[in-house]
């Protein structure tokens, strides 16, 4: 009896074993062997899960993908997933937003007209029309460029910020300026303002004239002193920083390291002036005279470092320049009108057609880069990359956008060795593409899997500088 006990012991055990077996060895063929496979975005077999081939397949259910068992036809699919993503409705994010409280000093248009959200109220054109109109309902309004891009329209909008005077607005669209603005103001530029019944052009003008019409809070000079240092670098600054700085920037390799020289000198200059008085600004209280020089040298500290390698912030050289850009930055009235660094070089970019520093040098990446080697893992890899892309990203299939996605991967490449992206795409279709592919492409990317972790940063960072140069600024035209 006892001998019988022990062989059904034994026999239930190695039945509880095999079945274990069985059961683990479903997964692993389930895992490795039943699907196909693709490479990952560096050549690593990941597990890809593809639609069932039709009919009723037998098989086990593991991790949300049907395995299928031996002697069935291959069937992978995911589990159904809810109708819903789980993401919020426009209205619930419109109130965890809270929409109208943050967006209660702007006026919103509708779509096609642009910019559909302006800082500030924007009046009707039957009022910004019409001075006499105008005057009855609001004393100030600030005609400024649409985009908001105008050096000079800042110095305006910067002026009524800081005096906290309540405007209005018209925006003029620079290349379709209505046949009323041309009456209206005889230069026909911007920025000009109605200020209570009076059209007054160029914006240092216009400052003055604020100046006068709202003498609270002062933003004038107070003595003979301050009157002398402020004419002093009004006079430089519309001599001479505009001059020399647009000149180095636009300068060409036989007149650069002049074009430099003449540009530190009138940096020197200004940074002997903001040393004459105590604190930050050029008097001892911020003034009209650092509202007439912010939008150039906001302009130049962006775009010089990236054009031509040449650094304002951050430079020992002018320690008071930096001081002021530091209480600039702190400044409110600042804060709402400034553009940020990546803006200003694309518009400089796109207006001057200037190439970038780093481009022109085409730094040599040695043998253990980590750019060299992202570089050299996609160059290994790009039909795998490629087809990854197409299969898994959403990006239809087809011929024209597979080579599209083989554009915007030697690009990044080409990014990676030389700090070039290349020639933008001018068919919107095409950078469409090449963004979706490049957006997935960034965030397959793992390391160490895929790559070192300095080479996986140095990839997504080439693929961000594709990324912002995709659209040309927005010049791309559909097909």
């Amino acid at each position: 009896f006892t001998s019988t006990n022990r062989r059904l012991r034994i026999i239930l055990l190695a039945a509880f074993s095999i079945a274990a077996l069985w059961t683990l060895r479903m997964r692993t063929i389930g895992s490795f062997e039943a699907h196909p496979v693709v490479r990952s975005a560096v050549g690593n077999r990941l597990p890809t899960p593809s639609k069932c081939q039709g009919g009723v397949s037998r098989g086990l259910q593991h991790g949300g993908i049907f395995y299928s068992l031996p002697g069935s036809r291959p069937c992978t699919r995911h589990i159904r997933q809810p109708k819903s993503s789980g993401t919020p409705s426009w209205e619930d994010l419109g109130e965890m937003a809270n929409v109208k409280e943050t967006l209660r000093d702007f006026t919103v248009r509708k779509y096609p007209i642009a910019p559909t959200t302006v800082a500030g109220r924007v009046v009707e054109e039957s009022v910004a029309s019409s001075p006499s109109r105008a005057s009855k309902s609001q004393p100030v309004i600030l005609y400024r460029d649409t985009n908001a891009w105008c050096p000079f329209c800042e110095r305006v909008w910067l002026s009524l910020l800081e005096k906290d005077i309540k405007f209005e607005q018209y925006l003029i669209d620079l290349f379709d300026k209505p046949e009323w603005y041309k009456e209206l103001v005889p230069t026909a530029q911007t920025p000009a303002a109605l200020i209570n019944g009076k059209v007054v052009w160029e914006s240092s003008r216009i400052l003055d004239e604020i100046e006068e019409a709202f003498p609270e809070p002062s933003l004038k000079p107070t003595n003979d002193q301050e009157e002398e240092l402020a004419l002093r670098v009004k006079t430089l600054t519309e001599d001479e920083l505009g001059v020399k700085g647009y000149g180095y920037m636009r300068s060409n390799a036989s007149v650069e390291d002049d074009a430099k020289t003449q540009f530190q000198e009138v940096l020197s200059k200004l940074e002997a002036e903001l040393a004459i008085f105590e604190g930050p600004f050029f008097l001892p209280h911020f003034s009209n005279i650092d509202i007439l020089v912010t939008p150039q040298l906001e302009r130049f500290s962006a775009n010089l470092g990236v054009f031509k390698g040449f650094s304002i912030k951050g430079n020992p050289e002018y320690p008071n320049l930096n001081a002021w850009f530091e209480a600039m930055d702190e400044k409110p009235s600042y804060k709402a009108v400034k553009s940020d660094d990546r803006t200003l070089n694309q518009i400089m970019s796109k207006v001057f057609r200037l190439p970038t520093a780093s481009s022109e040098q085409q730094p040599v990446v040695d043998e253990k880069h980590p750019r060299r080697e992202a570089a050299a893992k996609l160059v290994a890899n790009y039909n795998s990359v490629s087809a990854d892309i197409a299969k898994n990203s959403g990006v239809e299939k087809s011929e024209k956008n597979r080579a599209a996605i083989d554009t915007h991967l030697r690009r990044v490449v080409t990014a990676l060795l030389k700090s070039d992206v290349g020639t933008p795409s001018k068919s919107a279709s095409e950078a469409a593409i090449g963004a979706a592919s490049l957006a997935f492409l960034r965030n397959r990317v793992s390391s160490p899997r895929d790559m070192s972790a300095e080479a996986a940063e140095e990839f997504r960072r080439a693929v961000d500088s594709v990324l912002l140069a995709t659209y040309d600024g927005g010049r791309a035209q559909e097909d």
